[in-house]
């Protein structure tokens, strides 16, 4: 089974040390539409990093999905962080 088939339907955790991100202001991320939102990693990512006093600029490739519902679900997902500008290229 490919790995997008289990992302699709399957929350997947990531071992990852958290990044240094104390002295940046303004975060960008960046990933491939999948299935109308962003991939389950990117969830993964967000829990495992803090994004307090951030702001986190979205930004995605898709041959024509939005990046709206993206921006909405991590919004829901993770409302202590101040996600803006998101734009789909």
């Amino acid at each position: 089974e490919s790995r997008a088939n289990v992302e699709g339907r399957d929350q997947v955790e990531v071992a990852m040390e958290p990044l240094d991100i104390r002295d940046y202001d303004d975060i960008y991320v960046g990933f491939p539409i999948w299935w109308y939102t962003a991939p389950r990693i990117i969830f993964s990512f967000f829990k495992t990093h803090d994004f307090s006093n951030k702001t986190v600029h979205l930004f995605a490739t898709s041959g024509g999905s939005s990046i709206q519902r993206a921006q909405q679900d991590l919004s829901k997902a993770f409302p202590q962080v101040k996600i803006v500008d998101a734009k789909r290229y």
